[in-house]
């Protein structure tokens, strides 16, 4: 398959009108697959309270950052990517490759229909703890994967400069727009 070829099923996947998927998703930096729901984006941190004596008032401790598990639901893989993932999470044993990986959610939004980055998170070190296909009388044909939950013990990263940057969705899209006007 062409570079051309793969930028518009790319393209046609993100922007299709009746599947518009709102989360792209990039494990270890390859775009993996799309998701219309994202649910757990949660971290807190865990205070420790000291009574002191003589004062009237506690004092309290940082004393851990606690990451929520992420939830992606109603989406479909690029590839084998997601599934080959938790398989390696679930197969794993002592000796074996660690299967944690770092995972890119990107938020989207559909400007003229083609899909602008508007928010990222980046995990590290993440594994894929439960995986649920689409039931069998599933209405929707969009959907390969019904949800993912993913889980990590690294604290989140969200950069700061995703507007003034361009992302892998745009990159693909700028391509994409620029072959078919004959730029390259």
């Amino acid at each position: 398959m062409s570079g051309l070829a793969v930028a518009q099923n790319i393209l046609r996947f993100l922007t299709d009108s009746g599947s518009k998927f709102h989360f792209v998703v990039s494990i270890d930096g390859i775009l993996s697959g799309g998701f219309k729901s994202c649910d757990g984006i949660k971290e807190s941190i865990e205070t420790f309270s000291i009574k002191e004596c003589n004062r009237q008032i506690n004092t309290t401790i940082d004393t851990n950052v606690t990451t929520s598990p992420i939830t992606l639901s109603q989406g479909v893989a690029i590839g084998d990517s997601i599934y080959s993932w938790y398989k390696k999470c679930r197969d794993w044993t002592k000796g074996e490759e660690d299967p944690r990986r770092n995972v890119s959610i990107v938020q989207l939004k559909y400007v003229y229909g083609l899909p602008i980055e508007v928010d990222r998170y980046d995990y590290y070190n993440c594994k894929a703890r439960i995986y649920n296909g689409v039931s069998f009388d599933s209405k929707s044909e969009d959907e390969s994967i019904s949800s993912i939950i993913i889980t990590t013990n690294e604290k989140l990263d969200k950069p700061l400069d995703v507007l003034s940057g361009v992302s892998d969705v745009a990159s693909v899209a700028q391509t994409y727009a620029k072959l078919i006007s004959g730029y390259f």
